[in-house]
């Protein structure tokens, strides 16, 4: 009996220990997932690449004014508003330029029938040569005084030299301006500059096709703008000892993109020439933060790359160059496309399910 008493308080005690365990069990809660710093390899700053502030700036900026002066009774144009080429811009009141013009041409009209007049009479010997002369002359210069108040009635009118756009309005309508008064400031934008200024190690490479891999961003702007050569300053500057560069960009559809606009502008070394530029400077094409760099299980370096699809990271095996401050040279094992962690490696396991806290 007392066997039976035993072997029924073990069962209850197993019972009750399997049903804690339960419980217990039921209670933990799942491993919380971890937040990383991802970022892509592709935006970190490679070694070789230097960034400079810069600005937009149009082809040219042009102060129109009239080569005639008078009342300006008409400016149709407004501030901030793009014309095309040939457009009306201002105009003068042409009543006083019409009037002198059908002037010298009546002039110009009597003197040419005087002058066909003493033309025949100099055929039959009527008039000497010496009166025949005077007739000539006479003919020429009403005939030059008429081209001449033609051209002044058509500079009452301002158009526009080309496609531009209107940056400032100098004067306003019914005010009398003088001749070559700047009444428009107007912007040549068929174009974007950007002009930055570099020091003397680079401009060496200016102009230099295949050189440099230039890039413009824009503050609030998520894109990048390839950049062309356009020209460079010769002298240096007093006090920075660099040079002005300038590059040119077509200006992108749907964005208005204005002269004066602060430009981030990056120079990658590449080509021929920047390869060996960039190996005489000891640089690499990629870099990653020092923190981003964890030892494998034989001693190997290796960095975590992020799979955006599945948010689970796996540790890939990378060749370090020479420690350059904060970041690190990698000569290989990565190709420049992979988002990889940033810090937080050692804490890592392959196929482990991580948060980017750039989500947040």
């Amino acid at each position: 009996m007392s066997k039976f008493i035993r072997f029924g308080a073990l069962a209850l005690t197993a019972l009750a220990l399997a049903a804690c365990s339960e419980s217990e069990a039921n209670n933990e809660k799942p491993a919380p997932v971890p937040t990383v710093s991802i970022k892509a390899v592709s935006d970190t700053p490679s070694l070789d690449t230097r960034n400079f502030v810069g600005r937009l700036a149009p082809v040219s900026t042009v102060e129109m004014s009239f080569r005639v002066g008078g009342e300006l009774v008409e400016m149709p144009v407004m501030e901030g508003t793009k014309v095309e080429k040939g457009a009306l811009l201002a105009a003068l009141d042409p009543v006083d330029y019409e009037l002198a013009y059908r002037q010298a041409k009546l002039s110009e009209e009597l003197a040419r029938a005087d002058f066909e007049r003493k033309e025949k009479l100099l055929a039959s010997r009527s008039v000497s040569n010496a009166v025949f002369d005077q007739s000539k002359t006479e003919y020429e210069l009403r005939k030059v005084a008429a081209e001449n108040a033609q051209r002044d009635l058509q500079h009452t009118r301002l158009e526009a030299p080309f496609d531009a756009l209107i940056t400032r309005r100098l004067t306003d309508t019914y005010t009398n301006v003088a001749a070559g008064a700047p009444v428009l400031r107007i912007q040549d934008i068929s174009e974007l500059r950007v002009k930055i200024s570099v020091p003397e190690d680079l401009v060496r490479l200016v102009g230099q096709p295949g050189a440099m891999q230039v890039e413009a961003s824009i503050p609030g702007i998520d894109r990048r703008f390839p950049l062309e050569y356009r020209e460079h300053n010769t002298e240096a500057n007093d006090v920075a000892q660099t040079y002005e560069v300038t590059f040119g960009m077509k200006p992108p559809e749907g964005l208005n993109l204005l002269p004066g606009m602060t430009a981030s502008v990056a120079i990658r070394y590449a080509g021929p020439m920047g390869d060996k530029v960039a190996d005489k400077m000891g640089v690499k094409p990629l870099s990653v933060p020092l923190s981003a760099v964890d030892t494998s299980v034989d001693g190997s370096f290796q960095v975590w790359v992020f799979d955006a699809s599945t948010k689970q990271v796996s540790p890939r095996k990378v060749t370090l160059g020479s420690l350059e401050g904060e970041r690190v040279p990698i000569l290989s094992g990565l190709d420049g496309n992979e988002m990889i962690v940033a810090a937080g490696g050692p804490k890592l396991q392959d196929g482990m399910t991580v948060r980017s806290m750039n989500a947040f």
